[in-house]
């Protein structure tokens, strides 16, 4: 996969969080009105990630090594619960920093191997997350040394 597919698919997963996270947020606050007690939402829609799908196999990339570039050791690891729950992506994407909340290891881990044209990682937290504005950091996982 080239570096500008894999740039556009990581921003639109970036989207496709931020919504997630405000349809959480939204269940939270309707949550909250209810003093606590839960709301019957209906099911969510048929989304195309749930269907079970046949997959193309893709050309696998050369694999490159991948040098620890961090003061810190690489501690990336596993989320241990329940007081970590998702991963805090902290990373430059068109000079911009932003952040992305992930809870797969194996994507976060992918991620690292991303080509550096694509976005550049700066750090990985692990965190106890609720939502996009409340979090809380448990341990700094990874780190890009200071140029």
């Amino acid at each position: 996969m080239d570096a500008l597919r894999e740039i556009q698919i990581i921003d639109l997963l970036r989207l496709r969080e931020e919504q997630w996270q405000k349809i959480a947020a939204a269940e939270a606050q309707i949550r909250a009105l209810l003093d606590g007690y839960d709301y019957p939402f209906s099911a969510p829609p048929d989304l195309p990630s749930a269907r079970r799908v046949k997959k193309k196999r893709l050309p696998r990339a050369k694999k490159t090594a991948r040098q620890p570039d961090s003061g810190v050791e690489d501690k990336l690891r596993e989320l241990l619960p329940p007081h970590e729950n998702a991963y805090r992506i902290v990373y430059l994407y068109n000079g911009s920093e932003k952040e992305s909340f992930q809870d797969d290891y194996a994507f976060v881990k992918q991620l690292l191997d991303f080509p550096e044209e694509a976005f550049q990682i700066k750090s990985i937290e692990s965190v106890l997350y609720r939502s996009a504005h409340d979090w809380q950091k448990q341990e700094l996982l990874w780190c890009r040394a200071p140029d």
